[in-house]
């Protein structure tokens, strides 16, 4: 935001910050008012100065220049001159060469059709003004020959750049600006005298009427009538204000209006008092239409607050006027409104419709209540004096529910104890009394009435922040925490860390993402389905959940999102992942692994009839939001390597990326089986299961997809519950003494039919053997005619004796056995 140091100069003296803006922007930035950048306005106007034309010639050379001799007040130049609109004797404005005009342009001597040219005489366009005239600048004839423009146009100025924080709206102004500054520098404040003349004739009560419906969302609303004034163009001065913070002059009664918003923080508006019957202020009709000052057409939704009559919108409370009620040349008669709208109700119109104005942005933020009124008068004065007419005697102030003001308590020990240091009464009460709060003290103990413009003060802890603000940070003494060690680490954050180190020791980046997505990417991913079954990794579709199970997970979106393509919290990982991965392959990267540790988040819905013996007929359910976190990896692409031979596909990879994870955290507990997920390809994706639970999935992209998003590279995903699995981790590591006999190895090769999952045949085998099997590898399949016949290799080791071949055998009888009654499979012929 702009503040000009001319303008808070009607408040507090600035002299000294003009020879020294350094230490200005140094106090208001240690104070949490970050100064971005200042600009001295000389130096825009540097080398810019008044001439007077002596001779006016044609160009030798050229039909529509002409040569002029200009007195600088030091010496005559030679200018060629393209402009029309000067004769001799007239004060124009010279750019000498080295200047720099606001486009950019720097100027030099030059030879333009073979004559030399000196300078140039600029118009007001080419100087950032408003254009009023064709041709060059000409300037009063009284104007002196040689002085510099910012000079005479008391272009004098200071801007600041300052980004305030959305907590301080009494800085939003230049009066608020310059109360802080006169608080951090113990500068004296002063206001400007508002004072006119009431007509004891004109009654404002009696010539319309004011209601305020929506007390809650207006709870202060004042006005005024004026009669009589004359809309023309506004005073220098007053140009000259609005010009420093980027404003353009409209005409004299709305730029006051302006003036007050960026002078006093308190937006203002001026309505054509012959153009409106009655005032309103109410919300508006669903479906209503409104025309703003700018020609934009809305339509609104009934949840706007207006300013109304009773047949049409007025103006967007706080946030914009309407076309058909504002001030043109032809007004003569005004009604100015000043008023307080309440925060929440106009941010959230203001968003709804996408507009943001300077009144909307002070409104969104709080103004202060109490000076309400005082901004209004202060408006009426300077209408008065700079636009004529007459001013109301009475005026309207609807206040139905005053604030009241309140007291803090606190004392020096609060003080020390927060901070960190001895703090001295004597200095607590000098900050205070310098924002303008009251105080009562009485040992040690204060009672503190914080200023009405100070909204941010409301509770001991912001007068401690306040007091070390104003005081310094640099007082508060650096004393390192002593340390204490908890007993017991967090094991689930040790766990996520130390899973995070696996999988980038071997070569994994981990991604990471925003918690919310793009509905529309996740719908087509999910196929158009937007319900989560038990567990979150099995979907079930919306049209089959008339009577849906208890209880069921479901997505949901965000109510406030910052775009439509993050307004659905993420309920799953992996499509995040394959949007990445499409990302990288669009920019050349063709291989990449890349993994992510992150929440995703549900909705639980509930039906609280539903084991009732006597049931509602009307359903009654309850909605938990509930996160868990999960781990999803994806991989895509062929590592370059001359040594590699035939190249083992993507899914494999990753399958055996997971069991390394699972063994590292022994995880032991789980069985891979083939399902269909609506994303993966058909014949090649499979579920993660324990305890009968699905935890994950893993698989090669579907087809279909492959082909959307033109994807030309084997890419295979991951994702599982790692929230549970990880809970599974809970048994101490126990050793056990190697075997001094020699361990033994047999194999076996079942006909397994290919319902039967060839991993829970492995499962069984080692069951079955119990402690003297250390492992089982099925290390060949061979499918021919429908027929599938499976191998594993066995490794057996003797405990405490060796043994013979009936032991062997009778260790092969017991497996082949347990397997023909558990899955009704065989045993090859030929074994």
């Amino acid at each position: 935001m702009k503040f000009s140091l001319n303008w808070l100069g009607d408040f507090i003296e600035v002299k000294d910050f003009f020879n020294e803006p350094q230490k200005l922007v140094t106090a208001l930035t240690e104070a949490g008012l970050e100064v971005d950048s200042f600009e001295d306005q000389r130096s825009k106007f540097k080398n810019i100065i008044s001439a007077e034309l002596k001779s006016v010639k044609k160009h030798p050379q050229a039909d529509r220049l002409t040569l002029c001799e200009v007195w600088t007040g030091r010496q005559t130049r030679s200018i060629v001159c393209g402009a029309k609109n000067h004769k001799v004797g007239d004060q124009v404005v010279l750019a000498l060469p080295e200047a720099i005009l606001p486009s950019g342009m720097k100027i030099k001597k030059s030879r333009i059709r073979g004559v030399e040219s000196a300078g140039m005489l600029a118009s007001r366009e080419e100087l950032g003004f408003e254009k009023q005239e064709e041709g060059i600048w000409i300037l009063p004839p009284s104007t002196v020959a040689g002085k510099d423009l910012f000079e005479l146009l008391g272009l004098e100025d200071l801007i600041l750049e300052i980004s305030l924080p959305p907590n301080r709206p009494d800085c939003f102004s230049h009066k608020g600006l310059a109360k802080e500054i006169s608080c951090l520098f113990s500068l004296p404040f002063k206001d400007k005298d508002y004072a006119f003349q009431e007509d004891s004739s004109l009654f404002v009560q009696k010539s319309i009427s004011v209601e305020v419906r929506d007390k809650g969302a207006c709870p202060r609303y004042c006005g005024r009538l004026i009669e009589g004034v004359t809309i023309k163009e506004s005073p220098l001065w007053l140009k000259k204000r609005l010009q420093s913070v980027g404003l353009k002059s409209i005409n004299n009664v709305v730029d006051i209006t302006n003036f007050i918003l960026w002078d006093r923080g308190q937006p203002l508006h001026a309505f054509d008092r012959d153009k409106i019957q009655t005032i309103i202020v109410d919300r508006s009709q669903r479906t209503e239409k409104f025309l703003a000052l700018d020609e934009t057409g809305f339509t609104l939704t009934g949840e706007e607050l207006t300013i109304r009559d009773k047949d049409r919108v007025l103006a967007l409370a706080g946030i914009i006027g309407g076309r058909d009620s504002c001030i043109t040349e032809e007004t003569r008669n005004i009604f100015i409104e000043s008023a307080c709208f309440a925060p929440q109700s106009l941010r959230k119109s203001s968003r709804r419709l996408a507009v943001e104005t300077d009144s909307s942005y002070r409104f969104a933020r709080g103004v202060d209540i109490f000076s309400v009124k005082t901004a209004m008068d202060r408006a009426c004065s300077l209408i008065q004096k700079e636009s004529g007419g007459r001013i109301s005697k009475d005026f309207y102030d609807i206040y139905s529910r005053p604030k009241k003001t309140f007291s803090i308590s606190l004392n020096v020990k609060d003080l020390s104890d927060r901070l960190g240091y001895e703090v001295s009464s004597g200095r607590f009460q000098h900050w205070m009394k310098s924002l303008g709060a009251e105080i009562k003290t009485k040992n040690n103990h204060f009672e503190v009435v914080p200023p009405s413009y100070r909204q941010d003060l409301n509770i001991k802890e912001d007068l401690l922040e306040e007091f070390a603000r104003l005081e310094g940070y640099d007082k508060i003494p650096e004393n390192h925490p002593k340390a204490h060690a908890p007993k017991d680490s967090d094991s689930h954050f040790l766990n996520s860390q130390k899973l995070i180190q696996f999988l980038s020791d071997r070569g994994w980046l981990e991604a990471v993402n925003y918690s919310f997505c793009d509905p529309s990417f996740y719908k087509e991913f999910l196929n158009e389905k937007f319900y989560l079954e038990e567990l979150p990794l099995d979907v079930i579709p919306t049209h089959k959940t008339k009577s849906p199970p208890q209880p069921l997970k479901q997505t949901f979106m965000v109510d406030n999102p910052i775009s439509r393509q993050l307004s659905l919290m993420k309920p799953l990982l992996a499509p995040d992942l394959v949007q990445n991965a499409i990302y990288n392959l669009r920019r050349n990267n063709k291989f990449g692994q890349i993994f992510e540790l992150s929440p995703v988040f549900y909705k639980e819905i509930k039906n609280l009839n539903e084991n009732n013996k006597e049931k509602s007929q009307v359903k009654t359910l309850r909605e938990n939001y509930k996160q868990e976190l999960h781990l999803a990896l994806a991989l895509w692409g062929n590592p370059i390597d001359i040594w590699a031979g035939k190249k083992t596909p993507n899914l494999y990879i990753l399958k055996s990326v997971l069991e390394s994870v699972f063994k590292a955290f022994r995880i032991k507990s789980f069985l891979w089986k083939r399902a269909e997920i609506s994303f993966l390809h058909p014949k090649q994706s499979l579920i993660l299961t324990t305890q009968n639970k699905k935890l994950g999935f893993i698989g090669s992209l579907h087809p279909q997809l492959l082909k959307k998003h033109k994807i030309p590279e084997d890419l295979a995903v991951a994702e599982i519950h790692w929230e549970f699995l990880e809970s599974l981790n809970k048994k101490d590591l126990k050793f056990k003494a190697f075997s001094h006999l020699l361990t033994v190895e047999k194999d076996l090769c079942f006909a397994v039919p290919l319902s039967v999952p060839a991993g829970e045949v492995q499962r069984e085998i080692k069951k079955s053997l119990g402690a003297l099997c250390e492992k089982v590898k099925l290390f060949d399949i061979y499918e021919n005619q429908g027929e599938r016949f499976v191998s594993f290799r066995m490794s057996l080791s003797p405990k405490d004796k060796s043994w013979t071949d009936e032991d062997l055998q009778g260790f092969l009888n017991k497996v082949i056995k347990d397997m023909s009654k558990k899955f009704s499979i065989s045993l090859k012929s030929g074994n």
